[in-house]
């Protein structure tokens, strides 16, 4: 026999305790809001950028702009810092090699061939193989964006 308590109403029906039924729905709507707010600013920032033709200089200026607007910091943008000019001065100073950091590049090419390094060097491939889906997923978001619904001013605008 089945002992468990079910719940007669669900739980995200009831508001919790203190806060009447119309100021929860006005603060999940003020939350869904402001998420959907972020997300249309983080593509507005992602838009500025073509990860298949892209600088160290650029790269470190998108994940300061993403980072600005709340995007967290995870594998993907530690990651993708790794390919930016901070660090690449960091690794110049260490080596004593020169590089140009305005010098374009197509990072789905690059994680690519690094995922093809670690084949080669029998090393497990997973976090290329993220890196690459975060990479693919950044500029289908843009494309999206860039044609998703317009307005006689661009890209449609948050309300």
């Amino acid at each position: 026999m089945d002992t468990t308590p079910h719940r007669t109403t669900p739980a995200s029906k009831a508001p919790p305790p203190g806060i009447t039924a119309t100021e929860a729905e006005k603060t999940a709507s003020a939350a869904f809001s402001e998420i959907k707010a972020k997300s249309i600013q983080l593509d507005q920032v992602m838009a500025k950028y073509d990860v298949c033709k892209i600088s160290p200089r650029e790269i470190d200026a998108l994940i300061e702009g993403m980072l600005m607007i709340g995007q967290p910091l995870n594998a993907d943008i530690l990651m993708l810092s790794s390919f930016g000019e901070d660090f690449l001065d960091h690794l110049a100073e260490m080596t004593g090699q020169p590089y140009d950091a305005s010098v374009q590049v197509d990072m789905i090419a690059v994680a690519n061939d690094q995922r093809g390094v670690a084949i080669r060097a029998g090393d497990t491939t997973e976090n290329w193989d993220d890196f690459i889906a975060f990479l693919e997923k950044f500029q289908s978001r843009v494309e999206a964006y860039l044609d998703g619904p317009k307005t006689a001013y661009g890209p449609q605008q948050p309300k």
